[in-house]
């Protein structure tokens, strides 16, 4: 099926892949709106990021500095300079399936911990109940899961992911430990 517009430059083509989908214009449809749907995507993450570097900062995780507001535009211009450093790098030297893989194994890793300190507090004595409980097997497996999702992930052969998340974790490990809220020591009991 062909359908003309006024000339053959404004031409409209519509038929069916293989699978049967319809393609319009080859495609071409699909890749601009696929494009916009991405570059969205990634605008809200970046935005996100951004507030989420400003609010560590007014809650002390951070250095005070990545909380700044710019006196005109009222973004955190210090925060958003931040995450552009460590993102610009990301987008020049890795892939997207390195970048997917590496986010997938860094999510990985934050369910073990979370799963794992869940599995801490339930053992804690003289924690209060909560207003939903589970059994103590389901964080624990939890963790398990995780941790050996992880494992046959980085046993594949493949480095490359594992290694960009391996220095983004590193990074970020690095950073709290420089700046890190200086506790008090605690005064000695009676």
């Amino acid at each position: 099926l062909t359908v003309m517009g006024g000339n053959l430059n404004n031409a409209i083509e519509t038929r069916r892949d293989a699978a049967g989908k319809v393609l319009v214009n080859n495609g071409a449809v699909a890749i601009v709106g696929g494009t916009a749907a991405v570059a969205n995507t990634a605008l809200v993450n970046y935005i996100t990021a951004s507030r989420l570097i400003y609010g560590m900062a007014h809650q002390g995780l951070l250095p005070l500095r990545f909380g700044d507001v710019h006196a005109k535009r009222r973004t955190p211009h210090i925060a958003i300079l931040a995450f552009f450093l460590v993102a610009m790098p990301l987008a020049l030297f890795g892939t997207i399936a390195e970048l997917a893989a590496a986010t997938v194994l860094l999510l990985l890793l934050v369910f073990a911990v979370v799963n794992a300190a869940l599995f801490v507090l339930k053992r804690r004595k003289g924690e209060k109940h909560g207003y939903f409980e589970i059994p103590l097997a389901v964080p624990a497996l939890g963790a398990l899961v995780c941790l050996a999702l992880v494992v046959v992930r980085v046993g594949t052969g493949d480095w490359r992911a594992p290694s960009i998340a391996g220095v983004l974790l590193l990074g970020a490990v690095l950073i709290y430990a420089a700046v890190r809220p200086k506790v008090a020591p605690a005064a000695p009991s009676p």
